[in-house]
C-alpha cells in the first residue's frame, strides 16, 4: 500500500509542481515512503515540507517524522538538531514538545551521549506521566532505557 501510495503522490507532484497543496502532498509522500521503508528517501520530502511551512506549529509533525527518518537513517546529530527546532518552536502543544524530548534522547543515544540522554528521558518520563496523548510513546521510551543500559555495560 505504501509503495502504491508514494508512487501516486510522486506523480502527482510531478505534474502540478507548484500545487497550492503541494506540501500536504509531499508530506504524505514522506510518511509513505518512511512507513514503506524507504528511510532515505522519505528525507527530502519532509525537509520540502518543512522549507514550506517554516517554523510553525504546522510544520511540527513533518519535523518529528523529519527526525524519525534520520534516527532509522544512523543520522543522529541531524535528528538531535532537527529535536532542538521543534522545541525552540513558540506556540505548539506541550504534546509535540515531548515527543521532540523523546526525540533527543533517541540521538543522544545514538551520539553515545549517555548522560544527556538520562536527562532528556526523565525531562520526557515526567511530561508523558502528566499527558495521555503521550501513552504510546512510552514502549519507545522504555526501548531507549534499555539501550542506555546497555551501553552502560560497554
Amino acid at each position: 500500500k505504501y509503495s502504491k501510495a508514494s508512487e501516486t503522490l510522486d506523480r502527482f507532484l510531478s505534474k502540478y509542481p507548484s500545487e497550492a497543496h503541494g506540501h500536504g502532498a509531499r508530506y504524505y509522500l514522506g510518511q509513505s515512503l518512511l512507513f514503506g521503508g524507504k528511510t532515505k528517501e522519505s528525507i527530502p520530502a519532509f525537509q520540502a515540507t518543512i522549507e514550506n511551512l517554516g517554523k510553525t506549529p504546522d510544520s511540527v509533525e513533518a519535523r518529528l517524522y523529519l527526525g524519525r527518518a534520520y534516527l532509522d537513517s544512523d543520522l543522529f546529530t541531524e535528528a538531535y538538531l532537527v529535536s532542538e527546532e521543534i522545541i525552540k518552536i513558540t506556540g505548539i502543544h506541550s504534546t509535540y514538545r515531548s515527543k521532540a524530548l523523546l526525540l533527543r534522547a533517541q540521538a543522544q543515544v545514538g551520539l553515545k551521549q549517555n548522560v544527556e540522554a538520562e536527562k532528556t528521558l526523565a525531562s520526557f518520563q515526567a511530561a508523558a506521566d502528566q499527558d495521555p496523548e503521550l501513552e504510546n510513546e512510552l514502549a519507545n521510551s522504555f526501548l531507549i532505557s534499555l539501550l542506555l543500559k546497555g551501553n552502560r555495560c560497554d
